[in-house]
């Protein structure tokens, strides 16, 4: 995977799980199963980045077909591993992984042209 979209997506799922720029967000829970799931984002925002950083990566998120842009909330924001993605999407644990590369592609696309990350 890239890393350059791991290190920007890590930071932008504890951003985005802080309230991100006091915006909707994205819960930690899904209403639906009500499944509590306690996480640790206290951990430091990677240098360099910052709030404006992760405003440009939640714009281009949200510019994600729906699916895509689920998988990514379960895995950075909710802090899921692949099965729990997989349960929760109904494929296998394999296909996630091949649906955040294209998300990753995608974003690459819709950042990479306003984003520069040193």
């Amino acid at each position: 995977m890239n890393s350059r979209m791991e290190v920007l997506l890590s930071g932008w799922g504890r951003w985005a799980a802080k309230g991100g720029a006091k915006s909707v967000g994205y819960p930690r829970v899904s209403p639906m199963f009500r499944d509590a799931r306690s996480g640790n984002y206290e951990s430091s925002l990677p240098s360099g980045l910052g709030s404006a950083d992760f405003e440009c990566v939640d714009k281009a998120v949200n510019g994600l077909p729906e699916f895509l842009r689920a998988v990514l909330i379960h895995r950075y924001v909710m802090g899921r591993s692949d099965r729990e993605i997989a349960c929760f999407v109904g494929c296998t644990h394999v296909c996630v992984g091949r649906f955040i590369r294209r998300a990753f592609e995608f974003l690459e696309n819709i950042m990479f042209e306003d984003l520069t990350v040193a």
